[in-house]
Formats: C-alpha cells, sequence, structure tokens
C-alpha cells in the first residue's frame, strides 16, 4: 500500500487541469489507463476525471 506522501506526489498531476491529458496520456501508454470515455463537459469534475481514465462515470454496481 502506498504511503500518503507517495500518493499525493503520483496522483497530484492529475489534479492539476493543466496536466491531466499529458499525465493520461503517459498512463495509456503504460497501459494502466485505458481510452477516454466520452463525458459531457457539464458533468462533475469527479466524473471527467474517471472518463479520462478510461472508466465509465455512469456505471453502478
Amino acid at each position: 500500500m502506498l504511503a500518503m506522501a507517495e500518493w499525493c506526489t503520483t496522483c497530484r498531476p492529475l489534479a492539476a487541469p493543466g496536466r491531466r491529458a499529458a499525465t493520461a496520456e503517459q498512463a495509456r501508454e503504460m497501459k494502466i489507463f485505458g481510452p477516454e470515455v466520452p463525458c459531457s463537459a457539464e458533468a462533475p469534475p469527479l466524473d471527467r476525471l474517471v472518463a479520462l481514465t478510461g472508466r465509465d462515470p455512469g456505471w453502478r454496481s
């Protein structure tokens, strides 16, 4: 399990709006993220971030 400091360092680039796309593309190259899922520009920020990672923000278990 990642220590909090490691997690913050790892996830901080996703929190910065100007760096999300670059970080997501790097993660796709590493096979961590899937292709971006379409999401409304008016969707909540978390839904847009989830879609950027290749996950469906509307999925429910």
